[in-house]
């Protein structure tokens, strides 16, 4: 059975969770550690240099990074209604990116918020670790933040500048929508997983589809984007009960 490496919280990894399961694709996940993980990751996958992420789908016939490649992969192997047919793959590429750009900015919102909430960052550290040693290691969870935000150059803008960036993304999220509900492209494809999977990161899903701790929700709740944005929170989460099978 393969494996998908993943971060529990991370909507990278939902997307390539989502692709997995419409296809019917058997797997186990196991839980990556921002920073701590990173050595192991790189002997697993062979790569030495360059920056690596999750999630990472390992399995017999190879390692196949990012979420729109294991989403392809789980289209050629697995069954069930096409997520990628010919005829719209260009809309559907030109999705994911739009999905990417407003993660890349939702990103750095929650890492701020993490970097701000000890519950959350107690919540981060490894299960292993004792509940009666965790409050002690926070500075720990808190120096992961930090790697985050060095990893992926988040001060590079201000904040402000990346909310900006997130609502210019969901902004051209509705204006489709008014013209295509309940689907973008006409059918469920993956450009639906990729932009529902953008909302994670100003209120993620319920907890019967993605269970989190209280901090670590906390810190994914963005209460005026939720606001603002509220239309699109009900497309998701009716996205999510037509389709994510749980």
């Amino acid at each position: 059975m393969d494996t998908l490496v993943a971060l529990s919280y991370s909507p990278w990894s939902e997307k390539a969770r989502w692709a997995l399961d419409h296809h019917r694709i058997p797997y186990r996940e196991e839980a990556h550690m921002p920073m701590l993980g990173e050595v192991l990751l790189r002997l697993r996958t062979r790569r030495v240099t360059g920056r690596i992420t999750v999630p990472v789908l390992i399995g017999s016939s190879g390692t196949v990074s990012d979420s729109l490649a294991i989403a392809q992969r789980a289209e050629q192997t697995g069954h069930g209604p096409r997520l990628f047919p010919a005829e719209l793959m260009g809309e559907i590429l030109n999705w994911n990116g739009a999905s990417e750009i407003a993660l890349e900015a939702g990103r750095a919102l929650v890492t701020d918020n993490f970097s701000h909430d000890e519950e959350a960052l107690a919540e981060a550290l490894p299960a292993a670790v004792p509940e009666s040693l965790r409050k002690s290691l926070i500075p720990m969870a808190r120096s992961g933040t930090r790697f985050i935000a060095r990893k992926y150059n988040l001060g590079a803008r201000p904040l402000e500048a990346h909310r900006d960036r997130y609502r210019e993304q969901l902004l051209a999220l509705r204006g489709r929508l008014a013209a295509s509900s309940p689907y973008l492209l006409g059918r469920f494809t993956y450009a639906d997983i990729a932009m529902a999977a953008a909302l994670q990161f100003m209120n993620p899903p319920a907890d019967r589809y993605l269970p989190l701790q209280p901090g670590t929700r906390r810190c994914l709740y963005d209460e005026s984007l939720t606001g603002e944005f509220g239309d699109l929170i009900r497309w998701r989460d009716s996205l999510y009960e037509k389709h994510r099978g749980k």
